[in-house]
């Protein structure tokens, strides 16, 4: 006798719906680094798109620090083997060496105080996308999967706004 498993998707989505917002999300998550190094270069001075650049390639670098690869874990922990408290300290371990990481490479780049600051200001803007990446794979775990398209575009646009 074998087993079959069915997907229940939740009231009021479909997949349609799911795969809308999951390709707008993504989308806008593609087009964050390009409009705000297209916005940069259009403002500023050769000198300050480079800092900026290199602030910008090491926070997206700290990004990953901070999801420390939990995140695949979470979002297709459908069975919850691990409660959510779990995903959330693992979060806020993972975000606090984030943090350090930056706090030295601005130590490093301490020469540079342009540098430095894009640095620090661009890692708390990865920061804060940490934690709302954290619910967003809550969304994608509960099988929300329209909710977490939703959040990731509006996330991704809030902040780059």
């Amino acid at each position: 006798m074998t087993e079959t498993s069915t997907t229940i998707t939740p009231k009021g989505t479909t997949p349609l719906r799911n795969s809308v917002w999951n390709a707008l999300g993504s989308t806008m998550l593609g087009l964050n680094t390009f409009i705000l190094l297209m916005l940069v270069s259009r403002f500023f001075d050769v000198a300050t798109v480079g800092a900026f650049g290199i602030a910008l390639t090491t926070a997206q670098l700290l990004y990953f620090v901070g999801l420390f690869g939990v995140d695949n874990y979470q979002m297709t922990d459908f069975k919850e083997q691990f409660s959510f408290s779990g995903y959330y300290w693992t979060r806020i371990i993972t975000s606090s060496l984030m943090m350090v990481i930056c706090l030295i490479a601005v130590v490093i780049s301490s020469g540079e105080p342009q540098k430095s600051l894009f640095i620090l200001l661009l890692t708390l803007f990865y920061l804060l996308n940490l934690i709302g990446d954290l619910y967003q794979r809550l969304f994608f775990q509960k099988n929300r999967l329209d909710m977490s398209g939703k959040a990731l575009f509006f996330r991704t646009a809030f902040s780059s706004l």
